[in-house]
């Protein structure tokens, strides 16, 4: 009897240029996934005034829109939307190293773009009801920085605050454990992608909302850092968030290499090359005949067997 569940062949096969999902569309879905966060992130980063969200709004809002773009285009381009975690999949042998450069600028697009769309509906005159001195003032809450810059500096009224070296740690940890959570999730269950993924930049966002304001992601810093236009100030320091989220990703790819199994985990497909396939659980891996055909055939044998006696 046929398997009742059983899909059909290549139903599952992971993306690839000659199933539909090559270099192009990728690089489209890491644009998109990248919009989704960066304007989720940073309309509450700007709103803040309003929506007095502190650490908590900053986190479940990174989270939730994580997730969704996740669940949206995860499957098709691995749902990086961030440079930190391409570069740890570049190191760990999940996406070629050609395609690196792709995906940082699919990336950049997308969150400048989603950057451009927020500055573009700000209300006319906002800055000034606030004190500010232009609407590129507005952004500089939204973005990230350390010493005066750091949203402990503004909670304490100037009291405390971190500095460039404790920042740096910081981001650089937190970094490296939301590349540790990518690599380890992968990309075959979407449930699963969007549950870790999202969960993990919330609570990662949590612990580094008061020191940086939560970067951990280079696109998200330069979109706001670009769009504040302060470069003797928070402007300046984007460097740095860059610096320690590719390290730190860097630092947990090596980790996975050298302490995981030899072997791809189950679930895990590399994207960008022509043998991107799933793991169909058969021994061995290279017989391409669905379970269905085997029972079918066997069942048929069986029933030759019975008339042949």
């Amino acid at each position: 009897m046929a398997n009742a569940y059983a899909v059909s062949d290549g139903a599952l096969d992971a993306p690839t240029e000659t199933s539909g999902s090559g270099t192009l569309s990728r690089v489209l879905a890491e644009a998109f996934g990248t919009f989704v966060l960066v304007l989720g992130v940073l309309s509450i980063g700007v709103y803040s005034f309003l929506n007095q969200s502190g650490a908590i709004g900053v986190a479940l809002t990174g989270g939730f829109a994580y997730a969704a773009a996740l669940v949206a285009v995860g499957h098709v381009s691995g749902g990086w939307f961030n440079p930190a975690i391409t570069l740890a999949q570049a190191i760990a042998g999940r996406v070629r190293w050609a395609e690196v450069p792709l995906y940082w600028l699919a990336q950049l697009v997308g969150g400048f773009a989603a950057g451009a769309v927020l500055f573009g509906t700000l209300p006319d005159k906002l800055y000034e009801l606030l004190g500010k001195e232009n609407n590129a003032a507005l952004y500089a809450q939204g973005a990230n920085g350390w010493g005066d810059f750091s949203p402990l500096y503004t909670l304490s009224q100037g009291g405390a605050t971190f500095n460039m070296l404790q920042a740096g740690i910081v981001e650089l940890v937190a970094s490296a454990a939301l590349a540790g959570i990518a690599l380890a999730v992968g990309t075959k269950n979407r449930a699963v992608m969007a549950a870790a993924g999202g969960l993990g930049l919330a609570a990662l966002s949590v612990v580094a909302y008061p020191v940086t304001g939560a970067g951990l992601n280079p696109v998200r810093s330069t979109v706001a850092a670009v769009l504040s236009m302060d470069w003797d100030g928070v402007s300046g320091q984007v460097w740095l968030f860059w610096v320690a989220p590719l390290v730190g990703a860097g630092i947990a790819a090596l980790f996975a290499v050298a302490f995981g199994p030899q072997e791809s985990p189950e679930g895990i497909e590399t994207f960008g090359t022509e043998a991107d396939t799933y793991d169909d659980g058969t021994d061995g891996g290279t017989d391409d005949t669905p379970d269905t055909v085997t029972a079918d055939s066997t069942d048929a044998t069986s029933t030759d067997e019975k008339k042949t006696n």
